[in-house]
């Protein structure tokens, strides 16, 4: 059992006794911030389930698992067949989109077959004295 998940049963037991004890005020406040404390609690849990997945393989999401808002410019690994000396499949990344039926912008080629995407990182703008 955590401990953030021992203090809030803690405090819900404290909250029974002082339903025999004190008035129904007093027992709501503790009552309330067993609730608070599990609901903030939840939430932080969340945020960091987000973030490890954010995270997770360098930030790419691959196609099979989520593909990004139709339109969105986004980051693509992605793999192409190139012709003449260089005969054979090929990996790069650059900026693409998805369309909702193929990918445009930078997937192209012959045979070019998006991998997985990340969303662009946030523009550079430099700091004002």
């Amino acid at each position: 059992m955590s401990m953030t998940t021992n203090l809030i049963e803690q405090l819900r037991e404290y909250s029974a006794e002082l339903d025999k004890l004190c008035s129904p005020s007093e027992s709501y406040l503790v009552k309330r911030a067993a609730d608070t404390i599990e609901e903030l609690s939840a939430k932080v849990a969340q945020q960091n389930m987000e973030k490890s997945s954010q995270y997770y393989n360098g930030g790419w999401i691959p196609v099979e698992e989520r593909l990004p808002t139709r339109g969105e410019k986004v980051l693509v690994w992605y793999e192409y067949y190139r012709c003449g000396n260089l005969n054979g499949m090929f990996q790069t990344y650059g900026i693409g989109f998805w369309s909702g039926e193929n990918w445009g912008g930078d997937v192209s080629g012959a045979k070019a077959r998006c991998i997985a995407w990340r969303p662009l990182p946030t523009v550079y703008e430099p700091k004002e004295d």
